[in-house]
């Protein structure tokens, strides 16, 4: 009796703690995403853009080294050399150009 209702209050006690480190891991991970969500969109409209506020592969490579700095405070290894691989990737229309929401998703998919 004494044992199994022990048992069963740390049992229950060790599961509500696993939740909120679970719950209070997932609040760390999302400010995390908005924080950096908002640092692409400072770079991206730090970059010269076309008439329809789009950037082209050359003002990206004007901006290679700032993606590149952005990318190693972030954590993640990237040459400055490998953006015009990566403009490629971003570009997932086609247009030879990359507009705002082709761009955060693909440094964000980096980061």
């Amino acid at each position: 009796g004494i044992i199994a209702l022990l048992t069963g209050v740390i049992s229950e006690s060790i599961f509500e703690k696993n939740q909120f480190r679970i719950e209070e891991e997932h609040w760390e991970l999302e400010c995390k995403r908005l924080l950096l969500q908002d640092q692409c969109n400072q770079l991206f409209d730090s970059m010269g853009k076309n008439a329809d506020g789009t950037v082209d592969r050359e003002e990206l490579q004007k901006g290679a080294s700032a993606i590149a700095e952005f990318l190693k405070r972030s954590g993640v290894g990237f040459a400055a050399d490998h953006l015009d691989s990566m403009f490629t990737i971003m570009d997932t229309d086609g247009s030879a150009s990359v507009d705002r929401s082709e761009f955060l998703h693909g440094v964000l998919q980096l980061a």
